[in-house]
């Protein structure tokens, strides 16, 4: 029997997964997230690390910038929401 949550999206993605997503190498995508190239940073869950695929996605709607610049919009956006 299926249940409810296997019919659902993942929310995380592995960095096979989020490279496939970017269309380019997980070796690129680990080389480019050990830079800062990569806005979104991952996820440790025990030894393994995801990516949150809504960040990846409004990242790339974004333009891709860089960690620091991807990290301070992000703060903008939270602080502009709690002034709502």
């Amino acid at each position: 029997m299926e249940t409810e949550a296997n019919n659902l999206p993942p929310f995380l993605v592995n960095s096979q997964e989020a490279s496939a997503l970017l269309r380019i190498s997980k070796r690129h995508f680990l080389s480019l997230d050990k830079t800062g190239a990569i806005g979104p940073q991952g996820i440790r869950l025990g030894h393994s690390i995801r990516w949150n695929l809504q960040h990846l996605r409004d990242w790339t709607i974004a333009g891709c910038p860089p960690r620091r610049q991807w990290s301070e919009r992000q703060s903008m956006n939270l602080v502009e929401g709690a002034r709502k």
